[in-house]
């Protein structure tokens, strides 16, 4: 269903009916816009077919007899006023508030629990001073976002809600979410992102939990709470992963050997590995590994040599970003050789590491291949770093 959607929208693109404006870390669709008119004409061909009401509640405010019937509700308003007293209001399944800059923290109005049917919940735009525990009386939600200003180190505890498909959740601090052992049972979901590391209640190992998540296609960002043995478990329990944000934890960590368990993930299409989530030196590539992968980052690492012996290491990546991994000797010369590469990124490397992929653009260009580009930022470090 989604890649029929994706062909459905890179079509109305081609048409120039709508605008990409910006982009995934792999050159996919992240939003996109379109014009006041065509905005108009969907909107009210929404209303005609009962797909989606938008609610501005300056004018409802000045007509309040209008009937809310749909069964998707969008919210536009500066602010946010309760509808869960409103007689007007029907049975509806999703509900969206946007706002044009996100609104100080607040308690959540109860608007959206008093319906328990709502398959999708977006409060991206509130900023909510605590996670809401009504939301786990809402046990059909499919999609759910929210923007929390603090998250207590207890565990999020979201297994009530077996339904859901996409949790999304962006944290103001900077010190981790907890996820319970029984996110485990949630086998319908497919998306689990949230701005800070994820680390898991227990080792899965001792929790004796059974699950699969063979749905689960993005998680960012995991960070190593116990043990390579415990990033060994998830990994094992998520196979069809197509996107993969890595974390070294404070008592968990891999020997760059390791990294082939992610190699050997058949459908991993982008990479991000960040703040030493694996420790060595020395990074030395195998075949048979990350074949479908087309975007890798790597961050804050502590690298210093990293061996490519052949281009079937990395068959089909077409976007490759080094950053901050200040030991990094050389970007390896065979990675220009890989056809699918269009782009080399490197931001604050040593001397050595930036000429070494200018040097593969050189290379590329008296080949015959001119579409390699390469983008680099950099200072002189001390030590010759």
């Amino acid at each position: 269903m989604e890649d029929l959607a994706a062909d459905y929208l890179k079509d109305l693109i081609n048409r120039n009916l709508v605008l990409v404006s910006q982009k995934t870390s792999n050159g996919g669709i992240r939003t996109c816009r379109i014009h006041d008119m065509l905005r108009e004409l969907c909107l009210r061909k929404a209303e005609e077919r009962n797909l989606v009401q938008p609610i501005d509640w300056y004018k409802r405010v000045a007509s309040p007899s209008t009937p809310i019937s749909s069964n998707n509700l969008c919210f536009h308003s500066h602010g946010f006023h309760d509808l869960s007293e409103n007689p007007l209001c029907t049975n509806f399944r999703s509900h969206f508030f946007y706002a044009s800059e996100r609104t100080p923290p607040r308690k959540l109005p109860t608007t959206s629990f008093v319906y328990k049917f709502l398959w999708s919940l977006n409060l991206c735009y509130i900023v909510l001073k605590v996670f809401p525990l009504e939301i786990l009386q809402l046990f059909h939600l499919r999609f759910l976002e929210l923007w929390i200003d603090h998250l207590d180190k207890r565990p999020l505890l979201i297994s009530n809600l077996w339904n859901l498909e996409s949790l999304v959740i962006t944290k103001e601090e900077w010190d981790g979410v907890i996820i319970p052992v029984g996110i485990w049972k949630m086998v319908k979901l497919r998306h689990l992102r949230i701005s800070q590391e994820i680390e898991f209640e227990t080792p899965l190992s001792n929790s004796g939990c059974p699950y699969l998540l063979n749905e689960l296609q993005i998680l960012s960002a995991l960070k190593l709470s116990h043990s390579g043995k415990d990033a060994e478990d998830i990994l094992a329990r998520t196979p069809n992963l197509r996107k993969l944000t890595f974390y070294r934890g404070p008592s968990g960590h891999l020997e760059w050997k390791e990294i082939s368990k992610l190699g050997k993930l058949p459908r991993l299409e982008i990479l991000k590995l960040r703040r030493n989530c694996f420790s060595g030196h020395k990074w030395k590539t195998g075949d048979g590994e990350f074949c479908q992968l087309k975007f890798m980052k790597l961050s804050w690492m502590d690298l210093k040599q990293w061996i490519i012996t052949s281009t079937s290491h990395f068959p089909n990546l077409e976007r490759l970003v080094v950053d901050t991994c200040k030991y990094l000797e050389e970007i390896p010369a065979v990675i220009g050789d890989v056809p699918s590469l269009e782009t080399i990124e490197v931001y604050w490397l040593s001397c050595s590491a930036v000429n070494s992929a200018k040097r593969i653009q050189e290379d590329q260009k008296s080949k015959g291949n001119d579409g390699l580009k390469v983008i680099s930022y950099s200072i002189r470090r001390k030590g010759g770093l």
